[in-house]
């Protein structure tokens, strides 16, 4: 759709996110990867615009670890609004359906266990 915008008026949108890297849970731990939506709305004026925010899993090292829209830079920018919620998991590392699995509780430091 074609929108007509006024100088210095903000406009709303949704922007896609786009989810980058491989979680060490996922891949050493068998847990599942988990990302909730794949957009977020957002307002701000049109030179500010952007298509997508990229969320970076590779910090996702045990079991329900996650990303929220907190925790991206973006969320911080003063000049770009976010209108869904900033505690919205973007991705989160899940145990499977099965629980977690045995190797990996063997694994996992004290401090996952308590």
């Amino acid at each position: 759709d074609l929108y007509q915008v006024t100088e210095g008026e903000k406009v709303t949108t949704t922007v896609g996110v786009i989810i980058e890297g491989l979680a060490p849970a996922v891949k050493l731990k068998g847990a599942v990867l988990s990302t909730p939506i794949t957009h977020i709305e957002v307002r701000c004026l049109p030179r500010d615009l952007f298509h997508n925010v990229t969320v970076d899993v590779t910090g996702l090292e045990n079991f329900y670890d996650n990303v929220k829209i907190s925790d991206l830079a973006i969320a911080q920018d003063e000049k770009v609004e976010i209108l869904t919620s900033l505690n919205t998991v973007l991705a989160s590392a899940n145990a499977p359906k099965g629980g977690i699995p045995k190797e990996a509780e063997e694994t996992a430091p004290a401090a996952d266990a308590a």
